[in-house]
């Protein structure tokens, strides 16, 4: 089920003034409820969110000229209590009145009204009630499911056994059960799931949602990694995905508010949720959802009059583009699915979970090899540091000594007001902001699918590789073999297979182990030393030698077989022969093998519809009614200047930019290909419709 797509506004936010850690400087979030109908009439969204307390009067307000609705609703049992009380009702009659309303929405509207019914529930935060240790990776699946859907977990669970954050403490039912025992069937219902990581995207699909989203900046999954598994896992389950961005992300708590004259007094740049918004809307985003768009949006004057403050400003900017001019954004060309395991259990790194999976279990061989993919697919993907917890440099020693820091900083208070008043000052923040956003070596081009992915879904994509510990299994190898003979492209390793796939790879596996440093390229003939690998050796039988440990100098003898190719049915599959496809003595996160990176590159580069020529730079291809429209994202403090070239055009295709509504002059046809010559400034970017636009 795909939902309409809609961006958001919060209606109901915060509602009150406050006094982060008695800094005594409060601030006014403006009350309870935002100008809905200015909203509208400016054009800042199509839908809005309901936040904890929906009614009759809330829903009908929000909804009125056919907006969407994302509701949060089941957030405390305490929380929930005061909203009976103060309607005169009883807990268990406020609940019922509630989801009944939601249902009559729902059944009115369709796919227009969500409810959130898993709000964070798998935050790093959250999760320090579970066992220290699983005895698998599935285990701890299995634990996640049961303390969400059951009251296993949650009868005798106090605020001493979870952090602060829980949003389940004192919950005698979760809202699953509790619809189970009133008879109501989940999947009636347009459930949402709201995220924190990657690892468990799919299983909330799996787990009954129609809608899965995730939270972006604060620390969380960089947002090309989160576009990858949110989009590759409602393809694989028929659902929906969405982004629901924060506005942290500086040494304060406090979000991208603005001061009387309007300056930012924290949060992130606008320049980073634009490009973050756009960047979510072409890759195919049912739902974009920005926290506290109710207040960030506004600055208020000393009079009381609002006004849209700069982010404000960039948002309408972004409706006008998204929801007026271009509403028709084609389909996301994404000509690669990454497979994991089911149970994989890996998330994108983050500053306070280096090195672990489901936020326990330490990185295993197979883990690394996931992250040293992406690290290469977008380079410094892991790099997003919150940079709140930075101490000053003694003499100011360190490199890259953050503007704010002084000898006088020394607590979290000291930081949070120096922040601020830099921030008063003009400090841009766009250079602190990395992570989000990076450059992409072969486009935003992937999604990820599971083990138990159909072959019906597996065929939409032209190639298929295979990262971590999944394993040809009886069924996988059955739907493996199918896609690859129907045309698909599949790449895969020695971890991966058993004696029963020599026919599909197009090699015997002899079992025998050595040891190398050395490779060589037979497809563009370049030679690398490499970090020391293992390798197990191969003899082919019907496949090709793409690669091969390099010759033996003294005795002229020739390298061993490292990459192989075979052609199956209509499709062909590429071989390693190298584990996982990295070093033997490498420290977790060194990355692929040179020789991985050389193949991975022949591999994909032909599928590619657009080529860059100059530095790398995030770009997203779009397939639409009236050709390609290809988005060009300079997340980089230098500007960007290359060139593209979009393949499979037209003589009388012309070149426009869309974001500034005004054609291109100069641009070369030749041999079926458009190339522009580009210049991108710093943090901004370029969308391009090559076609009939």
């Amino acid at each position: 089920m795909q939902s309409d797509f809609f961006i958001l506004c919060n209606e109901y936010g915060i509602g009150h003034s406050v006094d982060i850690e008695n800094d005594n400087i409060p601030v006014d979030y403006y009350g309870p409820s935002a100008d809905i109908e200015r909203v509208k009439e400016l054009g800042l969204c199509n839908g809005f969110r309901i936040w904890i307390d929906p009614d009759e009067e809330k829903l009908s307000r929000a909804q009125k000229g056919g907006y969407g609705m994302m509701i949060d609703f089941w957030i405390m049992e305490g929380r929930m209590e005061l909203f009976a009380k103060k309607k005169g009702l009883g807990l268990k009659k406020y609940i019922d009145k509630t989801i009944d309303l939601m249902m009559d929405y729902m059944k009115k509207y369709g796919n227009k009204v969500w409810w959130n019914i898993w709000p964070e529930a798998d935050n790093p935060g959250n999760v320090s009630y579970w066992p220290k240790e699983f005895a698998t990776r599935k285990a701890s699946y299995e634990f996640l499911k049961d303390h969400l859907a059951t009251d296993k977990y949650c009868k005798n669970r106090t605020q001493k056994d979870v952090s602060q954050y829980d949003p389940y403490v004192g919950f005698k039912k979760p809202a699953f059960q509790y619809l189970k025992e009133r008879g109501i069937k989940p999947e009636d219902l347009n459930i949402s799931a709201l995220t924190c990581g990657v690892s468990t995207c799919h299983h909330f699909f799996d787990w009954g949602a129609s809608l899965v989203q995730q939270e972006a900046n604060v620390g969380f999954s960089n947002v090309q990694v989160s576009i990858a598994f949110l989009r590759g896992a409602a393809h694989q389950y028929n659902g929906s995905w969405g982004l629901d961005f924060a506005p942290w992300k500086a040494p304060t708590i406090y979000p991208a508010i603005y001061d009387e004259e309007g300056r930012r007094l924290g949060g992130v740049s606008e320049s980073l949720l634009l490009r973050e918004w756009l960047a979510a809307f072409i890759s195919g985003a049912n739902y974009i959802g920005e926290q506290l768009s109710d207040v960030i949006h506004w600055v208020k004057d000393k009079a009381g009059n609002k006004s849209l403050s700069p982010l404000g400003r960039a948002a309408k900017d972004f409706a006008d583009f998204a929801l007026k001019r271009y509403p028709n954004r084609g389909k996301t060309y994404v000509p690669a699915a990454l497979m994991l395991e089911k149970y994989h259990g890996w998330d994108c790194p983050r500053p306070f979970m280096q090195g672990t999976c489901m936020g326990r279990m330490p990185y295993e061989k197979k883990d690394e090899m996931i992250q040293s993919f992406f690290s290469y697919a977008f380079p410094d993907y892991e790099n997003r540091d919150r940079y709140y917890t930075q101490k000053w440099a003694p003499k100011g020693s360190f490199k890259n000594q953050s503007p704010w820091m002084s000898a006088e900083v020394k607590t979290n208070r000291d930081r949070m007001i120096a922040f601020r008043e830099k921030l008063k000052e003009g400090l841009d923040t766009r250079p602190y902001e990395k992570g989000e956003l990076v450059d992409s070596t072969w486009g935003d081009s992937f999604d990820v699918v599971l083990e138990n992915a159909p072959v019906e879904v597996l065929k939409q994509y032209p190639a298929l590789i295979l990262l971590g510990g999944v394993k040809l299994g009886n069924d996988l190898r059955k739907t493996i073999k199918q896609y690859v003979e129907t045309g698909g492209k599949l790449m895969l390793g020695i971890t991966q297979v058993e004696k029963e796939d020599e026919e599909l790879i197009g090699v015997e596996l002899t079992g025998e182990k050595l040891e190398s440093s050395q490779s060589l390229c037979f497809t563009c003939g370049r030679r690398y030393n490499e970090d020391a690998y293992d390798y197990q050796l191969v003899k082919p039988v019907n496949a090709t030698i793409l690669a091969r440990t390099e010759y033996d100098r003294k005795t002229g003898a020739d390298g061993d077989p490292l990459i192989t190719k075979n052609s199956v049915g209509k499709g062909e599959v590429f071989f390693c022969s190298v584990p996982f496809g990295i070093g033997k003595n490498q420290k977790t996160h060194a990355g692929l093998l040179e020789i991985m990176k050389d193949t991975l590159d022949h591999f994909l580069s032909p599928l590619m519809l657009v080529e860059i020529e100059g530095e790398e730079i995030e770009y997203i291809v779009n397939l639409t009614d009236y050709g390609k429209m290809v988005t060009l994202i300079n997340n980089s403090e230098k500007e960007w200047n290359g060139k593209i070239r979009v393949k499979d055009v037209n003589r009388w295709d012309t070149a426009r930019d869309l974001w500034n509504d005004k054609f291109i002059l100069e641009y070369a046809f030749e041999n079926k290909a458009i190339t522009i010559r580009l210049n991108i400034a710093p943090w901004e970017f370029g969308i391009l419709g090559i076609g009939k636009f």
